[in-house]
């Protein structure tokens, strides 16, 4: 199970280019910082059209929250699905996005929809 403290380097190990805002090391980032922060760079790869960073943020996204602990799936489907679903849907390549999306964060998006009544 993926503890908090294991987050970046899940990422970091999959996408080389991930970078965390600051670069001083005595910053300990929580979870949901660590979160934020990879959402922002994948919702940077939503707007340029980075289909292959997009799938690979996608990729770590679900493999974090299918083996992560419950404050890791909380913080997935809390900051990242739920952001990365508004950017889906302003962006002008929605349909892409959505079909690149793997079953389980698809699964996601479509319960916080319903939840949603949309």
């Amino acid at each position: 199970m993926i503890q908090e403290n294991e987050i970046f380097t899940c990422i970091k190990a999959n996408i080389p280019d991930f970078k965390l805002p600051e670069s001083n090391s005595d910053i300990c980032y929580s979870c949901y910082d660590l979160i934020e922060a990879f959402t922002a760079f994948t919702s940077k790869q939503i707007k340029k059209a980075d289909w292959y960073h997009l799938v690979k943020c996608y990729q770590v996204a679900e493999y974090l929250y299918l083996h992560g602990n419950p404050q890791v799936k909380n913080s997935i489907e809390n900051v990242f699905m739920h952001q990365i679903s508004i950017e889906i849907d302003l962006s002008e390549n929605c349909f892409e996005c959505i079909e690149l999306m793997p079953p389980d964060l698809l699964f996601i998006r479509m319960k916080q929809l319903e939840a949603a009544g949309l």
